[in-house]
Parts: C-alpha cells; sequence; structure tokens
C-alpha cells in the first residue's frame, strides 16, 4: 500500500544497513571512501580496490545510497547500482519497501537534510554525524507514483549536466591541444598550421625548442611595458570607493564580482596608481599562494585595485598582443617553467624580477598574434557558453527540487490525470 503524501520521519524513508566486513574482502568488488562521493552532486567520482581499505568496512548493495556523516558539511550523498564495501564514516541506507529507490536519493540530496547533518554533528576538528540523530528530521514523501515522476524529472536534469559536463571536458582538451600546436607551429600567411616535418626550413632551434623562423624569443621584462604587482599594505576597508580585488575574483580566466568584495578609500587607490594604472585587456597572474599561474583577462571594468597576490601585465604596443600573452601564459609549458621560480616556503610565490626573466615565444607579426588569439578566444567562449548553460541548469534543479520535494508544486501523474 503506497504512502499517503505527508511530512515523516527519514527512518519512514530509508533504513540503516548495518552489513560489515572485518577480515578479508571479495578482490573484485570496489572500495568507495567519502573521497569518492561527489560533493553536493550525486555522484561517485570513481573507487578503489578493495584491499585499499584494511579496516572494517561497510558493505553496500545495489539501489543503496551512500551518506557522508564524516564533515556532513560536505554536502557527500548518492546511491549505487553495485556491490561493494565503504567507509564506515559513510551511512548506508536503504529505501524502504513503499519508497521509490530513486526518490529516497532525491530525498537526501535536500538542502534541509544536509543542513540538518551538520547542525546534529559532533566534534571540532572532523565532525560527524549519526543516523540516530538525523532519523527523525522531517520530509515529505508523496505517493508512489508521484515519486517516480518527481525522480524522472530530476534525472532528467542530471543527465543534461552531466553531458554539458563532458561537453567541456571534451572542448578543454581540443583547446588544450589546439593551444600546444598554435604556440609551437604557428600559422602561415594562408592561416594554416605549420608543419614542422614537410617544411623544416621555416622553423629554427630556440632554448625553448623548435619554434618558427619569423618568431621572436624574449623575458617578459622586454616584451611587456608593465609588469606590476598589487598593494603590499593592508589598506582600511570602506563602504564606498574603489573594489579591492585578489584571486578570488579571477574566475574561468576573466574578472568577476564575488560575495566576499570589499573597497578601499579614493585617496589610497590613487596613491596605489599614482605612475600606472589598470587597463581593459591588461593579463592578471596569480603569484603567491596555492593558486600561483592562475590567470584572467581584465574586461571594462568599474575602478579597483589588487592585493599583492596578483601581478599585472602588459604587452609593449605592436610588440606583444595582450590578448596573446594571455594564452601564453595558460600553457602547460610556462605554467611548468613558473613553478620552477616559486619561493618554496610557508607561503610560495614568485618576485617581479623573477617573473620578469621568464620567456615567451611570439610572431613578429601583430597579425599572426591576432589570428591565434582569435582562434583561441572562440574556443574559449565557446567554453563559457557552456559553462553558462550549465549553470542555469543547476539554478533549474534547485528550484525543481526545492519545489517538487516539499509538495510546494505537486507533479499530476498519469492515472491521476485520466481519473
Amino acid at each position: 500500500m503506497g504512502i499517503d503524501a505527508s511530512a515523516i520521519p527519514l527512518s519512514e524513508v530509508v533504513d540503516l544497513r548495518g552489513d560489515k566486513v572485518a577480515g578479508s574482502k571479495d578482490p573484485t568488488l570496489p572500495y568507495v571512501g567519502l573521497e569518492h562521493i561527489g560533493q553536493g552532486e550525486p555522484v561517485l567520482l570513481g573507487w578503489a580496490p578493495s584491499d585499499t581499505s584494511i579496516s572494517v568496512n561497510s558493505i553496500f548493495e545495489p539501489g543503496d545510497i551512500l551518506f557522508g556523516k564524516l564533515r556532513p558539511n560536505l554536502r557527500k550523498s548518492a546511491p549505487v547500482s553495485f556491490r561493494g564495501y565503504c567507509s564506515t564514516d559513510v551511512l548506508v541506507l536503504r529505501a524502504r519497501p513503499s519508497v521509490s529507490p530513486a526518490f529516497a536519493a532525491r530525498v537526501l540530496q535536500q538542502e534541509h537534510v544536509f543542513r540538518a547533518a551538520v547542525q546534529t554533528a559532533e566534534g571540532t576538528k572532523m565532525p560527524r554525524t549519526s543516523w540516530d540523530s538525523l532519523k527523525t528530521h522531517v520530509v515529505f514523501v508523496p505517493p508512489h507514483p508521484e515519486q517516480q515522476c518527481i525522480a524522472e524529472i530530476l534525472d532528467t536534469v542530471d543527465v543534461a549536466i552531466q553531458q554539458t559536463d563532458a561537453l567541456i571536458a571534451k572542448f578543454r582538451q581540443m583547446k588544450a591541444g589546439l593551444l600546444h600546436d598554435l604556440l609551437i607551429r604557428g600559422l602561415d600567411e594562408h592561416g594554416q598550421l605549420r608543419d614542422p616535418v614537410t617544411h623544416p626550413e621555416q622553423f629554427k632551434d630556440s632554448p625553448l625548442g623548435r619554434m618558427p623562423c619569423d618568431w621572436e624569443l624574449q623575458a617578459l621584462a622586454e616584451a611587456c611595458e608593465l609588469i606590476k604587482d598589487g598593494t603590499h599594505l593592508p589598506p582600511p576597508r570602506v563602504e564606498n570607493g574603489p573594489l579591492l580585488l585578489s584571486v578570488q575574483n579571477m574566475i574561468d580566466g576573466r574578472l568577476q564580482h564575488t560575495d566576499a568584495d570589499t573597497r578601499v578609500s579614493w585617496e589610497f587607490y590613487r596613491n596605489m596608481h599614482r605612475d600606472w594604472r589598470i587597463e581593459v585587456g591588461d593579463v592578471l597572474l596569480a603569484i603567491v599562494g596555492a593558486t600561483i599561474g592562475k590567470t584572467a583577462i581584465v574586461p571594462e571594468f568599474e575602478p579597483f585595485t589588487l592585493q599583492r597576490s596578483v601581478a599585472v601585465l602588459r604587452g609593449r604596443p605592436c610588440v606583444l598582443l595582450s590578448g596573446f600573452l594571455f594564452q601564453f601564459l595558460t600553457t602547460r609549458a610556462f605554467q611548468v617553467a613558473l613553478w620552477r621560480q616559486v619561493n618554496q616556503t610557508a607561503q610560495p610565490g614568485i618576485y617581479l624580477d623573477q617573473l620578469g626573466q621568464l620567456q615567451v615565444p611570439f610572431p613578429k607579426s601583430p597579425q599572426e598574434q591576432s589570428s591565434i588569439t582569435s582562434i583561441l578566444e572562440s574556443h574559449d567562449d565557446r567554453i563559457r557558453a557552456e559553462q553558462t548553460y550549465r549553470e542555469k541548469l543547476i539554478l533549474l534543479k534547485r528550484g525543481l527540487m526545492s519545489d517538487l520535494l516539499t509538495g510546494r508544486v505537486r507533479v499530476k501523474v498519469a492515472e491521476e490525470a485520466t481519473a
């Protein structure tokens, strides 16, 4: 008999599975740790061989739901379609006979369920929640046919998100290959990649390897008219004034606002930029901390200055286009060279004079630089378009979960429509 639409405790939606193994494990079965469960998404990122964990493990079966009880603020919960072992820091839950397993998995993905797990967690460094604490939390459960419809709707959105993720990964891989080819082979007068095999005479040796004959190799300090970093002083914050931005504002190659943005006084800003200004098209490069090498290009933006963790680079006019420079700074070759110069201290960083010694290869022809940049930027635009579409899907999913899993909006199933 199905359940009437009502608010019921989690203990009436899923049961806790207590099967465990302490000895030898089936080597053909996988092990799933907390690190294998997606954060905030109902997916498994992978698994490991069963002998990876030598401690006591829980056993899960197809259709079970894995819910991370350790550090529940990470919001880890995902259904599984196979048998295996998992960490005891993961609750193994199974839908009760009257509840659709797919719907039960969605119930455990709700923000208020994760919030309850966080609020009931005990411990400071490694907080853990427990099933005893969670099982009384109340959730909305409609009749079984409606459960299935809700799960199918949300599954459809998840599939679209996963397909978009795969497309973004594909485009990024294509961009990486194209970036490598264009910045090693360049374009000939017909706009085609030069071929070092059929036309070796078009290439020459350089300290960075083979490069086109009509390309130059210069230190950044020589090729750039500006290499500056942000403020080294802790400026006073104000409510109104120019922005003080950091590496957190460098998102997907562009400079963007965040909720953590702060502002400085106009006096501080004018003193900071008495001799130089940040301009549209300038290239930003993270030079301090774990994000060293992160890059962004400055768009039309309100007045701002930077923290010292970010450097501003600007190519010399008619010598090095800033768009080309930006693309070069994203290459693996430059990133490796950059990290080789990093001072490995408590807070790793690179000094501006060290940065200026790093070399950049570029075409003597601004036209070739522009053509290469345009090709790469078109790929960046395609990636950003897919990322924007993904963000819309995420918002759509959040809205659907908020409406459908709370009963705010009811789904009319076929039986009801024909009744």
